[in-house]
């Protein structure tokens, strides 16, 4: 089954998200967001159609690059069975690092940098599946 999911990481995304069918298509997206400023360095994704009863998503996934090392990034998927942060192999001792959505900061554990491959991945997963947590990286709560 083909899925299509909306991405936002602009102000202007609000009423038009770009839409996510294929794997090269998250690729631009992903190249997009990485081409973009600090402020709009997080992407929250949803899979079109899937919601709760009250009509909204019930899932997210955030997608972050770093706009220092490109070659980084961050995850955070939101669903029924809870939130979970991408896990790197990096300590987590230390601050959070920050990445922004549309301007506001958004916090994730030090320790959830993953290499971008990683995160390329496990956004092509999620469209994949629906919207399911990707398997494609290591998660913590």
């Amino acid at each position: 089954m083909t899925h299509t999911a909306k991405a936002y990481f602009k102000r202007w995304h609000s009423g038009e998200p770009v839409s996510l069918t294929t794997a090269d298509e998250v690729d631009q997206m992903l190249d997009a967001l990485a081409a973009e400023s600090w402020e709009n360095s997080v992407a929250a994704l949803y899979i079109d159609g899937r919601l709760d009863r009250a009509g909204r998503p019930d899932h997210e996934l955030q997608v972050a690059v770093d706009y220092a090392d490109k070659t980084m990034g961050v995850l955070r998927y939101s669903g029924n069975d809870g939130t979970y942060f991408s896990k790197g192999s990096t300590s987590s001792d230390g601050d959070s690092v920050l990445y922004y959505y549309l301007g506001n900061e958004r916090e994730f554990p030090r320790n959830s940098v993953v290499p971008m491959e990683v995160a390329r991945a496990a956004v092509k997963e999620f469209l994949q599946s629906g919207g399911e947590r990707p398997t494609a990286v290591d998660w913590q709560e």
